[in-house]
């Protein structure tokens, strides 16, 4: 069996597993710090055995955790003392080299550690990693922007992103296109590269710019003689990126106000149109400024914006990478000893999807936004036909329910909800003029041009009511008595 099919099978069989429940291991049994002196980091040949003992387990993890609490610059000291216990747990579920690569990449996914083992990266088996990568693009440059439209002419906007890299021209065009696009499809599936700027100034093209509750690290560095040995073992395997150093690039992102003005400032980018809708399509490909940016996006939950797609990085977010080899499975583990930067940032809420939809799917659902707004906005200006004079129509009604209208029963008092193509104050407008029907809560579905409203009326009112075009569907809750 290949190594990447034996680091697939364990990692499918051992996140399948329950919690342990068992005691956890003695914390002083990981205190090795006068054992492992600076000069034990130096990179030496391991001989790696086909099973790893809980004593070996325990070295490498003690091994492991001195280093990083002398030279890892986490930017966020509270997922150090979480990831304490996590990775003395790993001392009793690995078994084998393989399962603890696996298990490594598995408790270290959301943190700035890399982790390989024989130059392959060891990580956590993903379902959504293996779709395929539909490419929006039709040219290879930099960034892409185009627009495609359906039969009925709405317009959606790809914006295909392979490097931020400020050095193509065709970045200005592409911003300026974005920021007044309707509706877009965002392709970072493998945009790689290290220009914040531009992952900024695309989230201002986007209007997308509500993270105020995101705090920003100070800067931090470690020197010293862990971190010396690390960063030169960093050097040894790759000469040319080891001691990368993005100060200049990161530095003017103080706050998040200061993150907003640089976006706006990036190619003077300035949102000129309302946003109906925007999806981001993800990929392993997806950057250092790319992953930036999407945390952002998701610290920035607005209606209609929607991030899809397996979680990557193409880079290795961090400065003056160090890399050090673990004595017992030989697992090579690197890790930033500086950072000026908030390459990371911790986001909850928006509507993420560990998969990738088809493109098909995707314009489908924006093309839809769309019909809804061009709908909207004639309604807005054309008269209303006043609902008591409308034709009852069972065929209608039939056609836009939804919900458990069948055999019904109650009283004429009941409620269902019913969801109009009008903005919110002309369709209480329109309602209004239906005779026997009261009006309850009610409010816009953002980003769709779409108004819920909680109606109480008599069957045959409905008949009428579903007769307006501008009426889309009439459910009935299945909590709420049915309407005679």
């Amino acid at each position: 069996m290949s190594r990447s099919k034996l680091l697939a099978c364990c990692g499918v069989a051992l996140l399948s597993c329950a919690p342990s429940r068992l005691r956890p291991l003695d914390p002083k049994l990981f205190v090795r710090r006068a054992e492992f002196t600076p000069e034990r980091y130096r990179l030496a040949p391991v001989v790696v055995p086909g099973r790893l003992t809980r004593a070996d387990l325990v070295t490498d993890i003690a091994y492991l955790e001195t280093m990083l609490d002398a030279a890892w610059a986490v930017q966020t000291p509270a997922s150090r003392l979480g990831l304490t216990a996590e990775l003395h747990e790993l001392a009793r579920r690995a078994r084998s080299p393989a399962d603890f690569c696996t298990w490594l990449a598995v408790t270290l996914r959301n943190t700035t550690l890399h982790v390989t083992a024989d130059g392959h990266a060891c990580q956590e088996p993903q379902q959504g990693a293996t779709d395929a990568v539909e490419h929006l693009a039709l040219t290879e440059s930099a960034v892409e922007f185009r627009r495609v439209s359906d039969p009925a002419g709405v317009e959606v906007g790809l914006l295909t992103v392979r490097r931020f890299d400020a050095a193509d021209p065709a970045w200005a065009e592409a911003l300026r296109a974005v920021a007044g696009a309707e509706r877009v499809i965002v392709d970072v599936q493998e945009a790689a590269g290290d220009a914040p700027d531009l992952a900024l100034g695309v989230l201002a093209a986007l209007g997308i710019e509500a993270y105020g509750h995101w705090s920003v690290p100070p800067p931090e560095r470690h020197d010293g003689a862990y971190a010396d040995v690390a960063r030169n073992n960093a050097r040894a395997r790759a000469p040319a990126t080891a001691s990368s150093d993005r100060a200049a690039a990161w530095s003017s992102i103080t706050s998040a106000d200061a993150a907003r003005a640089l976006g706006r400032s990036t190619l003077g980018t300035v949102r000129t149109a309302a946003l109906d809708g925007a999806w981001f399509i993800t990929g392993t490909g997806c950057g250092t400024s790319c992953s930036f940016m999407l945390a952002l996006a998701q610290a920035s939950p607005m209606p209609g914006v929607t991030i899809a797609g397996p979680r990557g990085s193409a880079d290795e977010p961090g400065d003056q990478r160090g890399l050090i080899r673990l004595p017992r499975s030989g697992i090579e583990v690197t890790f930033p000893t500086a950072a000026y930067a908030p390459y990371e940032v911790t986001a909850y809420g928006g509507y993420t999807y560990a998969h990738r939809p088809p493109l098909a799917h995707v314009l489908a659902e924006l093309t839809a936004i769309g019909v809804e707004s061009r709908d909207a906005q004639r309604w807005r200006t054309a008269p209303l036909p006043s609902c008591a004079s409308l034709p009852e129509s069972e065929s209608a009604l039939a056609g836009k329910t939804g919900g458990y209208p069948a055999a019904p029963v109650g009283e004429a008092g009941s409620t269902v909800s019913v969801q109009l193509g009008l903005d919110a104050d002309r369709a209480v407008a329109f309602l209004e003029t239906c005779p026997e029907l009261v009006v309850g809560s009610y409010f816009q579905l953002a980003p769709r041009h779409v108004t819920l409203v909680y109606v109480s009326a008599p069957r045959r009112v409905l008949r009428r009511l579903a007769s307006a075009p501008f009426v889309r569907s009439v459910e009935w809750d299945c909590n709420c008595s049915r309407i005679n």
